[in-house]
């Protein structure tokens, strides 16, 4: 009985030493994870702070051309009705490669068509425009689901340190209950072998 009880706890004990390398890797991994979110969340700080700056940036200079537009146009230079972007484009280009006159310019029979040429322009950039926007907005929400995923992992990281914690408590107390248990099987055999 002896024997078998020294045998048990022979085997306890590799099972207790390999169940601590188990918890040692798990919490090596752990701390591992731990850092790559760290790391994630700097880099993440870094992108927020990178999109504010450009974004006041520009919004910035969109109220300074706001405001030289205004300016202008409260100069009364350009008839209202060509106080448009695709107006004011074409007008631009057909003086600019030429030597007409903006008065020349404003009567020449061909403006609508040009106008309309620059619409049709405008409409490709813009419809181009929109899909680097659509796609810019499906990395932002691949990337808020990157960080959620990170914040889910980050949790049940934590739970599972809780939990290894736990299952380290009750190895060492099965530990100690087999020691005991072995120390009194063996005092039993010795003091039934005596009587």
């Amino acid at each position: 009985m002896l024997a078998i009880g020294l045998r048990e706890y022979k085997d306890d004990k590799k099972k207790a030493k390999e169940s601590a390398l188990i918890r040692k890797k798990s919490i090596e991994k752990y701390e591992k994870e731990m850092a790559r979110i760290e790391a994630n969340k700097g880099k993440y700080a870094a992108l927020a702070e990178q999109w504010n700056r450009r974004d006041e940036y520009l919004n910035g200079e969109y109220r300074t051309v706001r405001e030289l537009l205004d300016n202008f146009y409260s100069m009364n230079i350009l008839p209202s009705q060509y106080r448009n972007i695709q107006s004011v484009y074409y007008l631009y280009n057909y003086m600019s490669t030429s030597q007409e006159s903006l008065t020349n310019a404003l009567l020449h029979g061909h403006i609508e068509e040009g106008i309309q040429k620059t619409l049709q322009k405008l409409d490709t950039i813009i419809a181009q425009n929109e899909e680097i926007i659509f796609h810019q907005r499906i990395m932002e929400a691949q990337n808020e689901v990157l960080i959620e995923t990170n914040y889910e992992i980050f949790s049940e990281l934590e739970m599972s340190n809780k939990t290894q914690k736990e299952i380290s408590k009750k190895i060492d107390t099965a530990n100690y209950y087999l020691k005991a248990n072995t120390y009194f099987t063996a005092a039993t055999y010795l003091s039934s072998k005596n009587h």
